[in-house]
């Protein structure tokens, strides 16, 4: 079963009178319990990827089905109801809020559905203890440190027990250290929830995900399993990146 079918995205940008074209023609397939890694060179329409999933861009064309509901025929409205339902979305700034305590951070989804008292509670505290941050719940977001912020963006989105988390260069921002925790729960988590990742990072798609989809100039141009896209890619654009010959 497909948690996320893309079909045929395309996306362009106008900019001093040019029309850029940021994605052409992207198809990409993810199955429920799949870790799927979107790894490219900067520049490569990663993120704008990430922003059309979610519906914060709109398609120019395509069509985007997630848990078998056309997303990307909602009006913006029912786009922001499905995303804080369906999706958990990770950024690698956090976009935490500072005037808020990390439990208020982690339960601000929950919040805004208006869900009991009684329901946060249990969310909040299972959650914090599957990603061991239950002491840091009355401390401020200043007070943490990069790796917890991390930690307290993800638990904020599993919050809603969402069908799809999509995170964005989960660990650019932490020291090698944090990354590799993150990495090791970001494996724990795919065994429950189905994820979408934009990595620049190689090592990290290698180690983590199931299958990878290399981008280049807004195209896919190889998507297969993690294995064999890193020991027999078969397109060369794919192996002159990953050997450190591309560009």
């Amino acid at each position: 079963m497909y948690v996320l079918n893309a079909n045929h995205i395309s996306k362009s940008y106008k900019t001093a009178g040019e029309t850029m074209r940021i994605l052409q023609n992207v198809n990409l397939q993810v199955m429920k319990g799949e870790m799927v890694a979107i790894m490219g060179p900067s520049g490569s329409g990663k993120t704008t990827l990430l922003h059309v999933l979610t519906g914060v861009d709109t398609p120019d064309d395509g069509e985007i089905v997630i848990g078998g509901e056309t997303f990307s025929q909602l009006t913006e409205e029912e786009k922001a109801f499905f995303r804080r339902k369906h999706m958990g979305m990770i950024f690698q700034d956090f976009q935490l809020l500072e005037s808020l305590t990390v439990k208020e951070n982690i339960l601000l989804p929950l919040i805004l559905e208006r869900k009991e008292a009684d329901i946060q509670q249990e969310r909040f505290s299972r959650i914090a203890d599957v990603l061991g941050i239950e002491k840091l719940a009355d401390k401020g977001i200043t007070e943490i440190s990069g790796g917890q912020k991390q930690r307290v963006a993800i638990a904020r989105a599993l919050a809603m027990e969402p069908e799809l988390l999509l995170l964005d260069e989960p660990t650019s921002a932490l020291d090698p250290i944090s990354t590799s925790k993150i990495e090791d729960l970001a494996m724990e988590l795919k065994k429950d929830y189905t994820i979408v990742m934009v990595t620049h990072n190689m090592q990290q798609a290698a180690r983590i995900s199931d299958k990878t989809a290399f981008f280049l100039l807004g195209e896919v141009v190889e998507y297969g399993e993690t294995e064999q896209i890193f020991s027999m890619p078969k397109d060369k654009r794919t192996e002159d990146y990953i050997t450190g010959r591309f560009g």
